[in-house]
């Protein structure tokens, strides 16, 4: 049986250097690990936030199995490589390999180049450059402050360059139909892939190509095809359970639920690969029930045509077998139709046009169809029973002139319980078409989909062109299902800045900021509102790395987890939960119960629903929860009574309602915060921003992605001279200089009711209970106190206000 021969260390190879697996000191972040005699930089890394293992390598070809290197280890962790595997950490693999093929037509010849071939040892026709111009490049979203931030489009990116130009580099040899040595196209590949822990972007991977013609001749007839060699089995059988595949393209509409009772319907192509029948009454072995595939986000042009050729390797001809159309039968020149062997063969894979039949057919095309070839009678129930099976899906075509590229976008994408029924196995392989009946393409569908809307978001208007997509409406709200036709490669909506204010105050600077943006925007992706809380930033110098965080606010949630019994292990649920759905889902008293509370079930002592013992939680806060204005955060909003508007906009508001929900510059009450930043030099300039963030990433070391930092800053510069004048008390900060009710009634709600910061401390602090630099600490009961005897009770004839410090 033609398999591709692993080549176990490559340090047994002669003249090729080997790869260390071992962390170097240079190794302090995230820098590939690397021999300082590796020529060329090859590179296998592993994708690994989401739920599908993915490894990845800067050589054409994915998987790691047929990678040049066949390194088992990440080359950037050191950890061990998961090639294909899903879920992530179960031991079930659901891919070998697979790689890049290119074709095209050169002047009168026909040529192609490919990461891998897939059945031998060469083919490896794509290499890096040497280090460290050919290192991969890590990049990640993860943390803003660290430096492989800059650029980054996910959790886990992996950028990489190669080309097809080495004649000697290892894996490539002479075309095996032709004889004549390996002759490049002259491309350049920049290869970029994606990966994302979010629970709709998990289980994919999104994975962009850029094709250049660094050449001198032009390109014709230009095909690009992704080969993939699933081999799907539990890892700890070794590849004895790559025998029994199957393969196939799922095409159709996919109806995706929006909003409830609103769905859209998405048309998808996706070829798969699967186990026949997912090893479901496996006792030695974990079953693997699940499913991959590939599905083309972007192709070259418009016009390209889609094509789909599966096919089963072998050494003995009469196995070795692919479906082919009568009207485009080629012979091979090896006794059989499975194995493309050379550039022209290859060719006339990726070229065809062909979209394949489901392999499960194979026993029943009759010998007189009028479209295919009838596979060999005696072997056509093997075929339709699942074999060592591989695919290539492929688009084209096009011209590539001397320094013109290219884009090809596709995702790898993986799909939950393809198997559920032990028996369904046997309708094959008389009746394919209650075999396919019995297989669940749902969550395959439905991944494909969010994978296409990561990479092209619905709604999003990228080019700012007017148009954003195509939507429906869902009773009166606009719900979109496709993007722009614009790449986004992004999984997450993003916060939205807050309009803010910013006045100068003796010895201090006067921050106001309105939410409404921040608070309602609704991500594409959840279609929630994903707010988590605020930042104030202050610095002397504005330069981004000058800012520092001055307080925060963030919304009370929890991370909830739950003990799975299966597992023996407790588990993240993928959203966050709010104090108010805690509330009503799991309190004794429902909705308004004033005394359950998430933060008292701990991991030790979590929390047991009644009559379920086997429904176990604890909650975990999300960042600090600093929620209450005025105590855990200084912030305070400036109308703690107003109320949350009904209203989509301020504009909405009828004009006898004005004065209720909006402020006299018409924003919405609701939203207004307001904080005081004192102690401040006089006459020092500075910079002050107030951000939005949110939570939005599993990974644990995550930070929370937030608005723009020093971009939106505003400056302005404190008063001078001392904030209080005279004689203390006057704690409204009016230009009378006279201490009244309304100033007692400042210093109430700063201490009671908003916690409203005071425009000037001296003024507040009676006592003079913090000397000459009061700090918010100071005030206290007895400065009310005192307020309320020179007012009510001695009187301002008897009594005397203490002097300003």
């Amino acid at each position: 049986m033609r398999k591709i021969i692993v080549w176990g260390s490559i340090a047994t190879l002669a003249g090729v250097p080997t790869l260390s697996s071992t962390r170097t000191a240079v190794e302090t972040g995230r820098g590939p690990v690397t021999s300082a005699t590796l020529t060329p930089a090859y590179c296998n890394a592993a994708h690994n936030v989401g739920r599908l293992g993915l490894a990845i390598s800067n050589d054409g070809t994915i998987g790691g199995q047929l990678s040049v290197s066949s390194a088992t280890h990440d080359c950037f962790t050191g950890e061990d490589l998961r090639y294909g595997e899903f879920p992530l950490g179960s031991e079930t693999m659901y891919l070998f390999a697979g790689a890049l093929w290119i074709g095209a037509v050169v002047g009168t010849d026909t040529l192609v180049s490919t990461g891998a071939d897939g059945w031998s040892t060469s083919g490896n026709e794509f290499h890096p450059d040497n280090p460290p111009l050919g290192n991969i490049v890590y990049r990640s979203t993860v943390d803003p402050r660290a430096l492989e931030h800059e650029g980054a489009v996910s959790e886990q990116d992996y950028i990489a360059v190669y080309r097809d130009t080495c004649r000697t580099c290892y894996g490539v040899s002479n075309d095996q139909m032709d004889g004549r040595p390996h002759i490049p196209l002259n491309l350049e590949v920049k290869q970029s892939s994606y990966a994302w822990s979010l629970p709709h972007a998990e289980d994919f991977v999104l994975i962009d190509y850029s094709i250049k013609n660094i050449g001198a001749e032009p390109l014709n007839e230009v095909y690009v095809g992704v080969f993939v060699d699933g081999d799907v089995h539990d890892n700890n059988m070794n590849y004895s359970g790559a025998g029994d595949d199957f393969s196939g393209m799922w095409s159709g509409s996919h109806s995706t639920g929006l909003e409830q009772g609103c769905n859209a319907d998405v048309e998808l192509d996706v070829a798969w690969i699967a186990d026949n029948d997912g090893d479901l009454d496996e006792t030695s072995w974990t079953p693997v029930p699940h499913v991959t595939g590939v599905c083309m986000m972007r192709w070259p042009t418009v016009q390209s045509e889609v094509s789909f050729n599966w096919f089963v390797s072998n050494g003995d001809a009469s196995l070795d077998f692919g479906p082919m159309r009568r009207a485009k039968q080629r012979d091979f020149g090896t006794g059989g139709t499975g194995t493309p062997e050379g550039d022209r063969n290859k060719y006339y894979l990726l070229s065809n046009g062909d979209r394949d039949y489901d392999q499960v057919r194979c026993a029943t095309i009759p010998i007189d169809d009028s479209i295919w070839l009838p596979p060999p009678a005696d072997w056509a129930h093997l075929w339709s029973m699942g074999l060592d099976t591989r695919y290539v899906l492929s688009v084209g075509p096009l011209t590539l002139e001397p320094g013109q590229s290219t884009p090809l976008t596709f995702a790898y994408v993986a799909g939950e319980n393809l198997h559920t029924d032990s028996n369904n196995f046997n309708n094959l392989p008389e009746n394919p078409d209650a075999y396919l009946a019995g297989l669940d393409f749902s969550d395959l569908a439905t991944n494909a989909v969010w994978a296409g809307w990561v990479y092209d978001n619905p709604g999003v208007d990228t080019d700012s062109d007017g148009y954003a997509g195509d939507y429906q409406m869902c009773e009166d709200d606009t719900v979109w299902y496709h993007g722009d036709g614009v790449p986004d490669f992004c999984a997450t909506g993003q916060p939205v800045a807050p309009q803010f204010w910013l006045e100068p105050r003796p010895r201090g600077l006067w921050v106001r900021w309105n939410g409404f943006a921040s608070e309602s925007e609704v991500d594409w992706a959840t279609r929630q509102v994903e707010f988590e809380g605020y930042h104030a930033y202050l610095s002397t110098a504005g330069a981004p790395s000058d800012f520092a965080c001055l307080a925060s606010y963030d919304v009370e949630d929890f991370y909830r987890y739950h003990w799975d019994g299966a597992l023996l292990e407790w588990l993240r649920s993928p959203y966050r939960i709010t104090i108010d759905e805690a509330l009503c889902l799991y309190a004794s008293s429902g909705c308004n119960d004033a005394v359950w509370h998430p933060s008292d079930y701990t991991r030790q002592a979590p929390y047991v629903m009644p009559g379920h013992p086997d429904s176990m939680f604890y909650f975990e806060p999300v960042l600090a929860n600093a929620w209450r204005f005025g105590l855990e955060t200084p912030f305070v909003k400036r109308y703690p009574e107003a109320t949350k508007p009904l209203y989509a906009r301020p504009s909405d508001v009828p004009q006898d309602s004005a004065d209720f929900y909006l402020t006299p510059d018409g924003y919405f009450k609701y939203y207004e915060y307001e904080f005081l930043i004192d102690r401040l030099l006089p006459e020092q300039t500075y910079w002050v921003t107030i951000t939005a963030f949110e939570c939005s990433s599993l990974v644990p070391e995550a930070i929370a992605p937030e608005t723009a930092i020093a971009g939106n800053a505003k400056t302005a510069t404190p008063l001078a001279g001392p904030c209080c004048h005279g004689t203390m008390g006057n704690a409204g900060c009016d230009n009378l200089e006279k201490v009244t009710l309304q100033d007692l009634m400042v210093l109430v709600d700063h201490l009671f009711i908003s916690g409203r910061p005071l425009c000037c401390i001296e003024e507040g602090d009676m006592d003079q209970s913090g000397g000459g630099s009061p700090v918010p600490a100071d005030i206290t009961l007895l400065d009310v106190m005192i307020l309320v005897d020179y007012l009510f009770i001695t009187g301002p004839d008897n009594m005397t206000l203490p002097e300003c410090p």
